[in-house]
This record gives structure tokens, sequence and C-alpha cells, in this order.
């Protein structure tokens, strides 16, 4: 089931002022909005100038390929087909949403649902993300190993900026540079419980139930919700 919730998640690319980065989106909800990080997406203007792509990745686990030459199954330019709706930089959250046919990006890619309450410690998770704009990879578990399954490590990591606080959730799963805007999902419900925002000693994310209290004043009835 990993796989199939992974396929919400795509790469985007973005070309702006002569640079070229990359971060990970994701499908939230059934009318096509797209959720990544404020640090990645922040106006129209860089919307404009993002390439948003579905099913970057190899055919096997094991296979590689560059950010030039990973295959995409399907490209959509941001410019024209989608819109920038609101973005925060203390929670480092952005919401957008496709506007040339949202209904056949969520047939075809589906979507991911955000939990309304907080996350739980030691809850086991995955991590789809598209680390340093390559071939999507899925985070499960915490060691290099592969004996430890991936779980939340702390649920209250406080960050303040702007005079608002977050509060994280933290992780030992890997991420890189890209994976930023990724969904930190549970085992147990395939929910969004965080949204992965930087990394470290500790990776850490703003956690679902403070995004879903918000993200209800933009949109109440996408089900894009669980309890």
């Amino acid at each position: 089931i990993m796989v199939s919730k992974a396929k919400a998640v795509m790469r985007m690319q973005q070309q702006h002022d002569g640079y070229r980065t990359g971060c990970t989106a994701w499908l939230w909800g059934n009318q096509g909005h797209i959720i990544t990080n404020n640090h990645c997406i922040s106006s129209q203007e860089l919307v404009d100038a993002t390439n948003f792509e579905f099913d970057v990745q190899t055919a096997g686990c094991n296979e590689s390929c560059t950010v030039y030459t990973c295959p995409i199954g399907e490209s959509l330019a941001g410019k024209d087909n989608v819109v920038f709706i609101q973005s925060d930089a203390a929670l480092d959250y952005a919401v957008m949403q496709i506007t040339a046919d949202a209904d056949y990006f969520v047939s075809v890619y589906g979507y991911l649902q955000i939990r309304s309450s907080a996350p739980i410690l030691g809850e086991e998770i995955y991590i789809p993300q598209h680390p340093r704009a390559g071939p999507k990879k899925i985070a499960a578990m915490d060691n290099d190993g592969g004996s430890k399954i991936a779980t939340i490590q702390i649920t209250d990591h406080p960050l303040t900026s702007n005079n608002v606080t977050a509060h994280l959730i933290g992780y030992m799963a890997d991420t890189d540079h890209g994976s930023s805007g990724s969904p930190v999902l549970s085992r147990k419900d395939d929910s969004v419980v965080g949204l992965h925002r930087m990394g470290g000693c500790d990776n850490l994310a703003t956690r679902s139930d403070q995004l879903a209290t918000i993200f209800r004043d933009i949109v109440c009835d996408n089900d894009g919700y669980v309890d």
C-alpha cells in the first residue's frame, strides 16, 4: 500500500532567476489541491516557474537515475494550470490547486488525507519523497541495515518564527535535499501526520493537527481529512 499511496507524491522542478531547484509535493484531497513547503513555493510567480512531475521513478527499487535522466510519467506546467492559494513561513506549508482538469490527476494518481488529530509518539511512519530531485524513494526504516521500522521519536519540538510556534515531530527516517515538502505518513492508517520541512540529526515535520486546523479554513469539503 505504500507504493500505491506514493503515486500521489510528485517532484517539483523549478527554474527561477537562473537557478534550478527541486522539492517534493503531493496531491491532497479530491479537488486537486497540492501541498509542499513555503520555502519551496510562496507565490504565484514561483508556481508559474515550476513543473509538477508525476511518476518520476525507476522500474526497480535498486535502479538509479539522475535529475536529468529520470523517466517522467507526466509533467504539468504550473503556469496557467496551477493556482497559488496560501503559504506560511512559520508552519512552512504552501497550498496550491490544479485548475486544468484536476479530476483527471486525482483519478490517475489518487490523493492523500491529513489526520486531524496529533501524531503519536512511537507511531510507525514512511516518507515518499524525491531526494536530490531524483527518482521517488520511500524512507521506511530508521537504520541503514533495514531492520528497524521508522517511528516518530519526538512529538513536540517547538520552533518559533514570526511569533508563531510550530510544534514539530521528529524522526530518523532518511531524507535529503529535495525531500522538502514530503508527506510523513502513518503505517497504521496511511494518513499524513506531518509535512517534512528540514533534515539534520533529527528530521522534522510540521504536525498534521496544526495543518488541519488551518487548512479547514481554505477548504473543508475535499475529502482531505481523517480523524
